[in-house]
């Protein structure tokens, strides 16, 4: 297959039947660092959060092999070196209680500012 500038809608319409509701990614190996071409709507708030530098947890919908629904928390939090320095982000994931009828499956949480206070700060040492 011959690549060329595909829209998202064109993106979308590679997917197998069983991706189409999952959270997916696109990456272009064709160019340097792989990156990141399409990223589905629960995904791109990660990237946003990445970008933004800043600690985040958000709520994503997952299925079971089975077919039934289930929650992970996703925790993403930022490690620096000693100058201040971004080194690493850390992301941690477990299964949150099961879903209710009622209860909201997309739930991200605020991003909250870059800490300035060195005690808020993970660092590495």
């Amino acid at each position: 297959m011959i690549r060329s500038d595909l829209t998202q809608d064109e993106l979308r319409s590679l997917l197998a039947e069983d991706e189409i509701e999952m959270n997916v990614v696109f990456s272009d190996t064709l160019l340097p660092d792989n990156p990141m071409i399409y990223v589905s709507e629960e995904l791109e708030a990660i990237k946003q959060g990445l970008n933004a530098e800043t600690r985040f947890n958000i709520d994503i919908l997952n299925y079971r092999k089975g077919g039934p629904p289930f929650v992970n928390r996703l925790r993403i939090r930022l490690i620096y070196d000693p100058t201040g320095s971004l080194m690493y982000f850390v992301g941690a994931q477990n299964p949150v209680l099961p879903i209710r009828p009622d209860q909201s499956i997309y739930q991200p949480q605020e991003y909250r500012p870059r800490p300035t206070d060195e005690s808020q700060r993970h660092n590495y040492q």
